[in-house]
């Protein structure tokens, strides 16, 4: 799992490079060699291994810290390779656990910065069944040498996106998180959106599918046999397989977290088109074994949701179908408030109540040269990642929609630096008022019109969903 931070604005014998030279940090008794980046004002260290590599006994296993580089120098001045991941043949590797650092050039010593350490998102894909104890030893890793790169191990804030953001908000929930950041940033994630709640019986099908798509390890299946055998295959198999139980499994997510132990878009299935499909994949979803009473939620909630397309997610696209069934919409809209929205209120409001500051936003902007296939303000998911790390150009994005992005940047840079989006600094930028049980308040952020909204849409089919918490997997 590749991983990165920044910093914004110098633990072990730590010691700075000019700015005219190569960037070099010693951690421990290795000289850490990265690159410069002039045209950015910027310094560059990539690739950096934070874990053993997690091959042969250790596949399958928590991640092993790594607790020193055991090298003179390490040549730092590429990104590490990608986790395995589907497609098959994708340059990617299963030592990938390495963290890649940006900080502004001719930092000079002694000086701490705030952090913003980032992790991606993905569906728990290439991060596999060991996402979220991956995320926990990298997190603790690198704050433990944060100083020598000119950090403030006591600023740091972590932001994800999508299955990024659904494993912090699932550390959220265990009070040590607050020995690793002062504050995260979620994106389109919270603890149970990728249907953490389920024991992990709950996936044994999937892990059946794995083990079987391994030639060598097909006779192993529902053996305790099974995970030697997995350590001993090759990568390409493993990747092959992981590719073919996505294919078989039904779920929203077939890798997501679980409890246990010390084609057509990302979530709604494009060929729907009809009520009885809708109902169909509601019980799959999120049945354990009470799909009785599923069953009846899911009638309510096609009560709740009509076979409107105006009504339908993307939200804001009138009678427009993209050429699909009406009902594609309609299960897009549930969806999105089940995994998403409703998570989001819920944990505002428990948020709130115990007083902890907050800021909330929805964006509402799409600029059509983003996804040229669709027209009329469709929103895909992390669509946000275009305008938060610039990629907008890269696409001919509008210039309403590349200012802002820019905004948006100074928004989250300010929060990192001083737990509020409103430093006054950088690109002028409306008030983001704070989300609080008296002003349930949200910013949508919006290149036409960036307005304060309140948090009250879809109130009674989004209601409806958090009176059945225990039905939905919340």
């Amino acid at each position: 799992m590749r991983v990165g931070f920044s910093l914004f604005g110098a633990s072990i014998g730590a010691t700075y490079a000019s700015a005219s030279a190569i960037p070099t940090v010693h951690l421990g008794r290795t000289a850490v060699i990265g690159s410069a980046l002039p045209l950015l004002k910027q310094e560059f260290f990539g690739g950096i291994p934070y874990a053993e590599p997690p091959v042969g006994e250790l596949r399958f296993r928590p991640p092993v810290p790594k607790k020193a580089l055991n090298v003179p120098n390490l040549n730092a001045t590429e990104f590490g390779p990608g986790c395995l991941q589907p497609p098959p043949g994708a340059p990617s590797s299963e030592d990938c656990l390495t963290i890649n650092v940006f900080r502004p050039a001719g930092l000079g010593a002694h000086q701490k910065l705030p952090v913003m350490a980032w992790i991606y998102g993905g569906g728990f894909i290439s991060e596999r069944m060991l996402s979220t104890k991956t995320n926990s030893s990298h997190s603790s890793g690198f704050r433990e040498n944060i100083a020598a790169f000119g950090g403030d191990s006591e600023k740091v804030t972590i932001f994800g996106e999508s299955a990024g953001a659904k494993s912090l908000a699932i550390h959220l929930l265990n009070p040590k998180v607050s020995s690793l950041a002062r504050a995260v940033i979620l994106e389109s994630g919270f603890a149970s959106s990728g249907l953490a709640t389920f024991p992990a019986s709950h996936g044994q099908n999937n892990w059946d599918n794995f083990v079987r798509a391994v030639p060598r390890c097909q006779e192993t299946v529902g053996s305790v046999k099974a995970l030697d055998c997995l350590r001993n295959a090759s990568s390409g198999d493993l990747q092959n397989a992981i590719g073919v139980a996505t294919v078989q499994s039904n779920a929203i997510f077939t890798w997501g977290p679980v409890i246990d132990g010390p084609g057509g878009t990302i979530f709604t299935p494009i060929a729907t088109n009809s009520s009885e499909m809708i109902k169909a994949d509601i019980i799959a979803n999120y049945s354990l074994d009470n799909t009785k009473a599923l069953g009846k939620a899911a009638d309510e909630l096609l009560r709740l949701y009509p076979d409107i397309p105006a009504l339908g997610s993307p939200f804001g696209t009138g009678n427009q179908t993209f050429g699909l069934n009406s009902n594609f919409k309609r299960l897009a809209a549930i969806t999105g408030d089940i995994l998403l929205q409703s998570q989001r209120r819920t944990w505002f409001d428990v948020a709130s109540k115990a007083k902890v500051k907050m800021f909330g936003y929805l964006l509402t902007d799409s600029p059509p040269s983003v996804f040229p296939a669709y027209e009329g303000g469709v929103i895909p998911h992390a669509l946000d990642l275009y305008y938060l790390f610039g990629w907008l150009p890269s696409v001919n994005g509008t210039a309403a929609a590349e200012g802002l992005s820019v905004q948006m940047m100074d928004y989250w840079i300010s929060f990192a630096t001083s737990l509020d989006p409103n430093d006054g600094r950088g690109a002028t930028r409306p008030l983001w008022p704070e989300f609080t049980q008296t002003q349930k308040n949200l910013l949508e952020l919006n290149s036409a019109n960036m307005t304060v909204i309140p948090d009250n849409y879809r109130a009674e089919q989004i209601g409806f969903i958090n009176d059945n918490l225990e039905l939905f997997r919340h």
